[in-house]
């Protein structure tokens, strides 16, 4: 029985080359058709950089299973959310 783990992939810090990466993550990194790749996004206001990068960009919503955490001054927050 082969049992296959959904491709879990964490970014940290949100810049001018995210939106590549995540480009380059829903075409050339996708393991299977069944499930989206998990891409978490942590950064300092990471709701609204995502917000405007992902503007342009609608269809990474719909190939990859985008997660995003602002950080803030708890740091148990990001301990909780991986």
């Amino acid at each position: 029985m082969k049992i296959s783990k959904r491709m879990h992939i964490l970014i940290i810090g949100i810049n001018e080359l995210t939106s590549t990466l995540l480009k380059f993550i829903s075409n050339d990194m996708t393991m299977s058709l069944k499930e989206n790749t998990r891409v978490s996004i942590i950064d300092r206001d990471a709701d609204r950089k995502m917000k405007e990068l992902l503007v342009d960009n609608e269809g990474l919503n719909n190939s990859l299973d985008i997660q995003i955490m602002s950080l803030s001054s708890e740091r148990n927050m990001m301990y909780d959310y991986l």
